[in-house]
């Protein structure tokens, strides 16, 4: 996603290997804040780091970035396996979860800021 809202640019992107799945969440701006969030499972036999889309962003508690007069809201999940990026821009809900197959004996994704 890289989408101008209202004069506030956002991005999100996604990359992911065999071993390890990234995503990053930026909205630029008068109050700019974003991250980072990572599942490393280089150390884990067994287990294949996914990312999946969805709507429901009921796991997202933890405020990232608010913009109340544009309604833009980027939210995230605290201490989860799968763990989710969420966005909602004018009452639409985006959720981006980053999980894993394999054992559940996975390691728990991380979260980076970066404002």
């Amino acid at each position: 996603m890289n989408a101008q809202i209202n004069g506030t640019q956002v991005w999100l992107d996604a990359w992911q290997s065999a071993s390890r799945v990234q995503l990053c969440v930026r909205a630029a701006g008068a109050n700019a804040a974003g991250g980072r969030l990572t599942l490393d499972a280089a150390g884990a036999p067994g287990v294949t780091p996914i990312l999946t889309q969805g709507t429901d962003t009921g796991a997202c508690g933890t405020d990232v970035f608010t913009d109340d007069q544009d309604q833009l809201y980027i939210r995230r999940s605290t201490g989860t396996n799968p763990a989710s990026v969420c966005i909602t821009r004018g009452g639409i809900n985006q959720r981006f979860t980053v999980g894993f197959t394999g054992t559940p004996t996975a390691p728990l994704p991380s979260w980076t800021a970066d404002n």
